[in-house]
């Protein structure tokens, strides 16, 4: 099947984690992924250990070199602070129809400041992590860039791509209040 189907050839198969540690390791037959989980250990922290990865691998030869390399951010806000759409910079038409204030479920593929990003937005979302279940609508966003077999390129797109990232979110979707009403937190 992943021969014929790309998307199951990048599904984790493996999790590691110290229970002490807030980062998680997801490892599958063409695939790693390194998490940050909440409470958040800050960019930096967490670019040091992206890199330190990186490191490991480009220096002991274990994996060929990647095929792409991105960041994924997960946000979810609370349901009092993202109600409806009006926190958003968002409108969508189809037609005659608009969606007005309700919140869609939405999954898109933007290019933005050089990058491909794909968007997702899912309403009425509960995550639970460390015990502790949270209701909200998750915005996703996946920031790609290809390395070509190449693991010295990841150091120098890092930043960019956490960025980009960034950009999206507050430039694109996120609404000015949101943005105040969240503070200092975003």
């Amino acid at each position: 099947m992943e021969d014929q189907d790309s998307y199951p050839r990048y599904i984790p198969r493996y999790r590691l984690q110290n229970p002490d540690d807030p980062i998680a390791y997801q490892l599958g037959n063409r695939s790693l992924f390194v998490d940050c989980l909440d409470p958040s250990i800050g960019w930096s922290k967490f670019r040091e250990r992206i890199l330190h990865v990186q490191r490991l691998l480009a220096e002991e030869g274990l994996l060929p070199g990647p095929s792409h390399h991105g960041l994924r951010y997960l946000y979810l806000f609370q349901r009092e602070d993202l109600p409806d759409a009006s926190g958003l910079r968002l409108r969508i038409q189809l037609g005659d129809r608009v969606s007005g204030n309700q919140l869609p479920e939405l999954e898109i593929v933007l290019t933005y400041r050089g990058y491909r990003h794909s968007l997702e937005i899912t309403p009425s979302t509960s995550v639970t992590e460390g015990g502790e279940k949270r209701s909200g609508t998750a915005v996703s966003i996946q920031t790609n860039h290809p390395v070509l077999g190449d693991w010295s390129q990841i150091p120098r797109h890092l930043e960019d791509l956490y960025e980009a990232s960034r950009a999206v979110l507050f430039e694109l979707v996120l609404s000015e209040a949101l943005i105040e009403r969240l503070e200092p937190e975003y």
